[in-house]
């Protein structure tokens, strides 16, 4: 685990890294706004990484959903890059983001060494849509 945390408590991540969620079943787009159910305890840290920190995270789709502490090679490369909207623990402890799809990235290098994923990622350009 790293020991660079500031003084607040929180993960120091560089400015071209992005947390990554990762989510079974589930594919975030561009636009969207979605309320995503997190129990893993690694989403729960990102998440909550995330919020404080008042970054957005990358919502990626895990290529297997049945793995329960999915490695890289688990997760594919292309996902959502996603602001989170609202995060509410439930009365069951159960976790919701509501997260709002912006762009998508592409995985550049998966960063060791964190509670929770790290990527460095490459944002995907959106083409423009032209009315005909």
């Amino acid at each position: 685990m790293r020991t660079d945390k500031s003084d607040s408590g929180v993960f120091v991540i560089p400015d071209d890294a992005m947390i990554i969620v990762p989510m079974r079943n589930v594919v975030l787009f561009p636009g969207m706004i979605l309320p995503l159910t997190i129990g893993r305890e690694q989403s729960i840290l990102a998440a909550q990484q995330a919020v404080k920190t008042e970054r957005p995270v990358g919502i990626l789709l895990q290529r297997d959903a049945e793995i329960e502490v999915p490695t890289p090679d688990d997760l594919c490369l292309v996902g959502t890059v996603a602001n989170i909207l609202r995060y509410v623990t439930l009365p069951d402890n159960t976790h919701v983001i509501v997260c709002q799809g912006l762009q998508r990235f592409r995985i550049a290098e998966h960063l060791p060494g964190y509670p929770f994923p790290v990527a460095r990622v490459g944002r995907i350009e959106e083409p423009e849509v032209t009315d005909s």
